[in-house]
């Protein structure tokens, strides 16, 4: 006993993150004759008839067993004398005590008998924590998404089918996802159905080992390997009942690999794989439809998207221009259809496991999960729908999740001593997340994106040549040797001198004539990589040749004034759709990596459970986006940009050509290679193409391949900010960095060509955490007492002062004599400016009067005596601190230098929870919580150097690493009582205080100038009562039902709900409002009626048959009152994009509600089944399930204006009318803009019908 309670404190603290996902048996063994207690009889936990743990009962009765995995199982209790009793289906939840006691009867045979009863789930729960689910009631379920199953729990809001979820106010990023205890990264439904054992809901009275999550817990525990081999299939589609195609193929198999000898044959080693494929053609289908072109029409419009205007002349390109087609499509063009256009949707789930029982108390699991997901949507696919469906982007994203966990038992309940049922368990989990966004006819071709075609140039230099003598000038010429080659300048030395960009200087002198005029034209080859792109300029290609002569070609100019060059964008359609070929400009690859160390060690010492548990976490994130048309622009403004000084000479054939009385001078280029101007892309692209320093370069006439990123220095393709390129963890080329680079480092690190590298560091945050928890049950009492200290480290660099990007001087360090306010004879900062206030100055390079002075947020005048407005500060020149580099404007980078940053302060979080069951009798509980909940910042705290380097380029918020973690205090105390012996009624009320919540905030006077990022300055409450109605199954039915009244008020919904407000110069709210997702009231109600078999069978019968037996339905009914949103006073264009949109409020913020929703879904199911020997039968389940059941057009969205989803109040109104009488064509834009209006996210998904069949033996 001494070695187990030694061997427990060493695995205690030495241990890293364990999540034990086990649950506990507890209960009293007792004569049913005379109530006494019965000590040393046996508790026997089995699957499938092997054993899988077991435990005695103690002097008094008592039992306990632990650690079970979670699961169902049979219980055997037995003792000498007795009659054995087997109870059946016993649920054990993770973390969770399952109670169930036994009362044995004296055996009255000399052979026992064996009394076989059923567990039923206590509608009074004494270690109530969370809402469970068992994988057989979602089974039962009309749904397959996670979300979908965790809105039926009281508390939680969901605005549509499979979208996000709100647990009691809270964020939706507050909620974290765990399954088998490993937190999810990425995508959360990444599981198949059949790998589902239980899953737990926990909107409060989070356990001590749950952190980093501010709203609640969704616990997903996957089956284990089962006893017997197992095993199954489904399949199941609606390509028969909808025409939205939802279809689903899946399997499991599960059993034992090895064997012990031994009667039942126990396993060692067995297996659990499962698998899901599923495919939508339209995965978010639309209630009120899409409009769709008709086939003829679109194919005119992607032949020919423009129409013509004038003649095209040779020498005047805007003699003509185009129109665009699409403009005057009318409604008479299209129709209204349910299915979105090409916006399908796969996904690819796999999972197993491994389970190896070493000896009969040490267990290793080994599993995993893969998830691939594909879709074609995007939050712009309205924009693209009409007409450029075709050109949607591709978004993949993979989840991988691997783990293996050792848990070793140390001592039983058995166990002599104070200490008993000692075990501890070790984890170790990788996880990755990646996801990818890219055209997949393209994917990192970058140059393909907006590719139309090869443009090859020709010169004419004769036809605009003009030799006329009041065109004669005199230019500087060249002097050739008799063999037509330049003659050098030559120093005292006999070497050709040079000026001062390195050029080689060449004998001239100045002559009179007139300058060679090439005229450049393009001949035109389109490209198959973007046909649709390709047709716009193919199409003024026709057009130009049908009036031209033979051989005459268009201009760069005429082509950009009526067509499209290499990644131009097609003209939008009246603002309102995105045109045919519109390509996908933005191309991107993300990546998360996640290393998770975790341990726990647990105890039972009298009454007491406790859990010790510790995690390590270290994550790398990584990104890289390009903005794929500004490279073609780029690449032209880079490739020349050394040949800007011409030189001219007078060629012998062309002057023979004219034979003119006037010199003709041609022109030509003669750079050195060390020109400062030459750039590395100029350079690198020449040598590719084996040209020369002085070759002049079109660099449309080139393939895409003979490009490439790694072409251009860095700083060529930033061009001053970060709309082209943005990353991190990456080099500007897309190579990965895998080290710590300062921010130093990235402003004056150069590659042996002298170009800044630009690499920035991957983001690698440090997560760490311990908690104790004390699980005190005594009889039906359960008590959990705990505490858990998180340990967040941003591992980056921070600005030292939000004020200044530059390093700053404080009042210890600036003469007082500069302040003209003090006393001239004894210079003095004033008594309540202490020595480390920021001090500010009258202007930036003449620091020699002090305006004021700054600690923290906190601003003063030069007296001292506070302000609110620090523009006070500024004498003409602006608010401007004492720098330590008053001159750092003329220095590289702009001075920014890594002295104005330090290292991220760590953030400790220290997280008290308590909550109590109390039973105050067999028919009615209490219960309570107080949790403090901290997460760490989910977003905008990745210190990127871009974001200071080009500050003044950037037009929204910049992230900021020094973000702290959000908190919420929860509150809670409820009331079980059971009603009958199979329903009970639960009353509760609960409330958050939110703090330190993520927000756009604006930095007012900060230098080099006012920006915005985000800070941790939202708050809000949230303040709930919910009822609950739980009916366990009464003859053929069972209920649960709930309604939550909440009032959720913030001052922000979201982290970006201040951002309009912040960037138009006003202040952050500091008063509480309806947050977006603050809905009232929320009903909801999941109902199963279902027949038996057998002699449990109750239903009709027909011809001698029971007709309907292992029959089911199951219903699911959800109302909830309107959300809010803000009115506004003015009329705007809302259907369109690239106008006006700037609201006027009216009344307050969220101060109006959106309509009631009402929903309805409902799952039929019959089972048939067939003998497949003696001991085993096959089961076949057909399935219909059935979304929305009624077909219910719920209004999620509305216009403002209006409060409806179909219309913003535009076309009716006087300046409304008015433009539309000034377009191209009136009615086609009045068309166009009514269907446009009507968006279908405006309104929640309709019936969708599937039917499926499931097999298993």
């Amino acid at each position: 006993m001494h070695k187990n309670i030694i061997l427990f404190l060493i695995v205690l603290f030495t241990s890293l993150n364990v999540f034990a996902q086990s649950g506990t048996l507890k209960g009293k063994v007792t004569d049913a004759m005379t109530g006494e207690t019965i000590p040393m009889a046996n508790v026997v936990v089995k699957l499938d008839g092997a054993t899988i743990i077991g435990g005695a009962s103690d002097f008094d009765g008592n039992f306990t067993i632990k650690p079970i995995n979670p699961g169902t199982y049979s219980v055997e209790v037995s003792f000498i004398g007795y009659n054995t009793i087997i109870q059946t289906n016993v649920l054990i939840s993770p973390n969770k005590i399952t109670f169930s006691d036994y009362e044995l009867k004296v055996s009255t045979n000399e052979l026992a008998e064996v009394q076989i009863i059923e567990y039923d789930v206590p509608l009074i729960d004494a270690d109530k924590s969370g809402s469970t689910k068992t994988a057989e009631q979602i089974t039962s379920l009309p749904t397959r998404n996670v979300q979908n199953v965790a809105a039926t729990t009281a508390g939680i809001y969901q605005s549509d089918t499979e979208g996000s979820i709100n647990v009691r106010g809270s964020r939706s990023n507050a909620t974290s996802y765990y399954i088998d205890g490993i937190k999810i990264t990425g995508n959360t439904n990444v599981l198949p159905q059949s790998a589902i054992d239980q899953m737990t809901v926990v909107t409060g009275g989070l356990p001590a080992q749950y952190g980093d999550a501010t709203g609640g817990i969704i616990s997903i525990t996957t089956r284990g390997p089962s006893r017997i081999t197992k095993g199954g299939f489904e399949i199941g589609s609606s390509q028969l009942t909808d025409p939205y195609n939802h279809n689903l193929v899946g399997f499991n198999l599960s059993g034992p690999i090895w064997r012990k000898k031994d009667d039942d044959k126990t396993p060692i080693l067995g297996y659990l794989i499962t698998g899901e494929y599923n495919h939508k053609l339209d995965p978010d289908p639309s209630a009120i439809g899409v409009p769709v072109l008709k086939n003829s029409v679109l194919s005119e419009i992607q032949e020919h998207p423009l129409e013509f205007v004038g003649t095209p002349s040779y020498g005047n390109y805007a003699s003509s221009y185009s129109l665009n087609s699409a403009e005057q499509l009318t409604a008479d063009d299209w129709t209204i259809q349910d299915v979105k256009k090409n916006l399908s949707d796969e996904k690819l789930q796999l999972q197993g496991k491994l389970d190896a029982r070493i000896t009969k108390d040490i267990n290793l699991t080994v599993g995993g999960n893969f998830s691939h997901h594909v879709d074609m949507g995007s939050s712009l696919w309205w924009r693209k729908q009409l007409l450029n469906f075709d050109n949607n982007r591709q978004y993949t994203r993979d989840n991988y999740n691997f783990y293996a966990r050792i848990q070793h038992r140390l001592s039983g309940d058995e166990a002599q001593g104070l200490v008993k049922n000692v075990f501890y368990t070790l984890q170790a989990d990788y996880s990755a997340y990646h996801a990818k966004l890219e055209n997949p006819n393209h994917g990192t071709d970058y140059f393909k994106y907006g590719y139309v075609g090869k443009f090859t140039p020709s010169i004419d230099d004769t036809t605009f040549t003009n030799t006329a003598s009041f065109l004669w000038e005199a230019y500087d010429v060249y002097v050739l040797d008799e063999d037509g080659n330049k003659m050098p300048i030559l120093n005292a030395d006999g070497e050709q001198e040079v000026d001062d960009n390195g050029n080689l200087l060449w004998q001239q002198e100045t002559q009179t004539g007139v300058l060679l005029q090439e005229h450049v034209t393009f001949d035109f080859e389109a490209s198959d990589a973007n046909p649709l792109l390709a047709n716009y300029t193919q199409d003024y290609y026709d057009f130009f040749h049908s009036y031209m002569d033979e051989g005459q070609n268009p201009t760069r100019e005429h082509v950009q004034f009526s067509a499209l060059m290499n990644g131009d964008s097609p003209p939008d359609v009246y603002g309102l759709w995105w045109n045919s070929g519109y390509p996908n400009y933005f191309s991107y690859d993300y990546s998360e990596q996640k290393q998770t160390f975790s341990g726990s060690a647990s105890a039972d010492i009298g009454n007491h459970s406790l859990l010790f548990g510790f995690e390590y976490e270290k994550k790398k994130e990584r990104y890289y986006r390009v903005y794929t048309p500004a490279l073609w622009s780029t690449a032209r403004q880079l490739a020349n940009q050394h040949l800007t000084n011409p030189q001219y000479y007078v060629d012998d054939e062309v002057q023979w050509d004219f034979d003119e009385d006037v010199l003709i001078f041609s022109t030509f280029y003669d750079v050195n290679e060390d020109n400062e101007n030459y750039t590395t892309f100029g350079q690198n692209l020449r040598e590719e193409l084996g040209l020369g320093v002085n070759d002049f370069l079109y660099i449309d006439q080139y393939d895409p391949s003979v490009f490439s990123i790694d072409m251009f220095a860095a700083d060529e393709l930033l061009q001053g900010d970060y709309l082209n390129l943005y990353y991190y963890g990456y080099d500007h080329t897309g190579g990965e960095i895998n080290e710590r680079i300062s921010f130093d480092d990235f402003l004056n690190e150069k590659d042996d060509n002298g170009d800044y590298t630009r690499r920035i560091s991957p983001f690698e945050p440090l997560y760490s955490a311990a908690y104790i928890q004390d699980k005190f049950a005594f009889e039906d009492i359960v008590f959990n007492v705990g505490l858990r200290i998180d340990r967040y480290d941003a591992n980056q660099e921070v600005l030292k002062d939000k004020y200044s990007l530059y390093p700053t001087r404080t009042a210890a360090e600036v003469n007082p004599g500069l302040n003209p306010t003090v006393d001239a004879n004894a210079p003095a900062h004033p008594s309540n400016i202490g020595d480390d206030f920021v001090v500010y100055a009258n202007s930036i390079t003449d620091q020699t009067q002090i305006t004021g002075y700054r600690d923290g947020d906190n601003w003063y005048d030069a007296t001292g005596l506070p302000v609110t407005d620090p523009s006070v500060l500024s004498l003409g020149s602006g608010v401007i601190p004492f720098l330590q580099n008053p001159d750092h404007l003329s220095d590289p980078n702009k001075g920014l230098t890594g002295e104005a940053f330090e290292d991220y302060t760590p953030a400790v979080s220290v997280m008290p929870r308590i909550s109590f069951n109390f039973p105050i009798s067999d028919e009615a509980m209490f219960f309570a919580h107080y949790d403090i909940l901290t997460q760490r910042p989910p977003s905008n705290n990745i210190m990127n150097p871009f974001d200071y380097l080009f500050l003044e380029a950037n037009t929204s918020e910049v992230a900021n690493p020094n973000l702290l973690p959000e908190k919420t205090t929860d509150y809670e105390v409820g009331f079980t009582q059971a009603l009958t012996g199979h329903s009970a009624i639960t009353l509760s009320a609960f409330y958050r205080e939110l703090s330190d919540m993520i927000q756009a905030s604006r930095v007012t006077e900060a230098y080099p100038m006012t920006y915005s990022h985000f800070d941790n300055i939202d708050f809000g409450n949230v303040k709930g009562f919910s009822f609950g109605y739980d009916l366990r199954r009464t003859k053929n039915i069972s209920l649960t039902a709930n309604y939550t009244l909440q009032f959720a008020d913030g001052s922000g919904s979201s982290a970006t709900t201040a951002q309009q407000l912040v960037n138009d110069g006003f202040p952050n709210l500091r008063t509480t409002l309806p947050l977006d997702f603050d809905q009232r009231h929320n009903i909801s109600a999941n109902i199963d009626y279902r027949y038996g078999s057998g002699n449990r069978y109750n239903g009709p019968i027909l011809f001698g048959k029971n007709i309907l037996e292992n029959f089911g339905a199951n219903f699911v009914f959800a109302a909830g009152s309107g959300t809010p949103y803000s009115q506004q006073s003015n009329i705007l264009a809302q259907a369109m994009f690239g106008v006006n949109t700037r609201d006027v409020l009216e009344g307050s913020v969220n101060g109006a509600r959106k309509p009631w929703t009402f929903r309805t879904d409902v799952r039929l199911d019959k089972t048939f089944q067939f003998k497949m020997s003696d001991t085993r039968k096959l089961n076949m389940e057909l399935y219909v399930q059935i979304e929305n059941l009624f077909n219910a057009d719920n209004i999620v969205g509305v216009y403002r204006y209006t409060g409806n989803p179909d219309d913003d109040g535009y076309l009716s109104s006087a300046e409304g009318q008015q433009y539309v009488s000034q377009q191209v064509n009136p009615m086609a834009f009045y068309d166009q803009y009514d269907v446009k209006v009507n968006h279908p996210d405006n309104y929640t998904r309709p019936r969708l019908i599937k039917l499926g069949m499931q097999v298993n033996f």
